[in-house]
């Protein structure tokens, strides 16, 4: 989620000293094939994460449409192409032959492989720290409403004065990065 600047009511914006960040310059893109090399406890991690955040969403999460988890994971899309799943179904070998092992993977990754699976983004969300299945249901509730994938290339243009959301530039795994 965007943090939201400070409304001028006697709120002042979050110093830069108290929000964590995250130097994402030593990630590849995340979204596109790239020759993972996790080690054994690794792929434990995002294989105990996948379980988790399939438990969490299924027994903890609102659910107004009453779909079960493929059907929601299967809803939402990465980027600009939506045949570009978020969630991608197993598929092959190595990550692609787990259940959302790319998009766990590279989670983890961001996140420091933590043992315990506790992160601390969202930041709003996750400020002391929280189940990384809670951060992960979050923002497939996030993507299910906001549908990002669907932003045109003029409404990206549009929001370079920041009148609405979009973070970034993440090409899609199967290459069509038109957005």
């Amino acid at each position: 989620c965007p943090a939201t600047p400070g409304d001028g009511q006697g709120e002042s914006p979050p110093s830069t000293t108290d929000t964590p960040t995250l130097d994402l310059s030593e990630y590849p893109s995340l979204s596109t094939p790239y020759d993972w090399k996790l080690n054994k406890s690794q792929l434990q991690l995002v294989t105990k994460l996948a379980q988790k955040t399939r438990d969490y969403v299924g027994n903890h999460m609102d659910n107004p449409s009453g779909s079960n988890f493929e059907t929601r994971v299967q809803a939402v899309s990465w980027g600009g192409d939506k045949s570009t799943r978020w969630w991608r179904p197993a598929q092959g070998s190595g990550l692609d032959g787990m259940d959302g092992g790319r998009l766990l993977a590279a989670y983890l990754r961001i996140m420091k492989y933590p043992n315990d699976l506790q992160s601390n983004f969202p930041f709003k969300l996750c400020s002391q720290t929280c189940d990384s299945e809670v951060a992960l249901a979050h923002t497939l509730e996030w993507r299910e409403k906001y549908k990002p994938w669907l932003l045109t290339p003029s409404a990206i243009k549009e929001n370079a004065d920041g009148f609405i959301y979009h973070h970034g530039y993440s090409p899609s795994a199967e290459g069509d990065d038109s957005g």
